[in-house]
């Protein structure tokens, strides 16, 4: 399987998933008109990754800000990644956030509540 990079752009964030050390991370902004299409891409590797996933999993957010279709599609890419747990594999969820991000913050609880995973909020000064 092939790692997906993207650099980031003013509405884009940048991407960085490497399958064989399984560190995956998602960092600035998400804020395209076109979110659902965009996001596709993002959780059909997420698929494929969850059926062959490295013994260990670690997926880091670290979000500037979110559009309300990003955070939709966050959470339906969140719900894919449940399925490295059905492979006997260990997944942790970084959410990094501002510490004075409330928003991010309480979408970060939000997501923890909305999906099976225990995803750790990482407040950063």
């Amino acid at each position: 399987m092939k790692s997906l990079l993207q650099y980031p752009t003013s509405t884009t964030p940048e991407l960085n998933f490497n399958p064989a050390s399984g560190n995956i991370t998602i960092q600035g902004r998400s804020i395209m008109i076109n979110a659902k299409e965009y996001w596709c891409d993002i959780k059909e590797w997420m698929l494929d990754y969850s059926k062959n996933p490295a013994h260990t999993t670690t997926v880091n957010f670290q979000f500037e800000y979110l559009n309300s279709t990003s955070t939709t599609e966050v959470l339906k890419f969140l719900r894919i990644a449940e399925n490295i747990l059905l492979n006997k594999k260990t997944i942790t969820i970084n959410w990094f956030v501002d510490k004075e991000d409330e928003h991010l913050y309480d979408l970060g609880l939000d997501m923890k509540q909305l999906t099976n995973h225990n995803l750790n909020l990482i407040q950063l000064n």
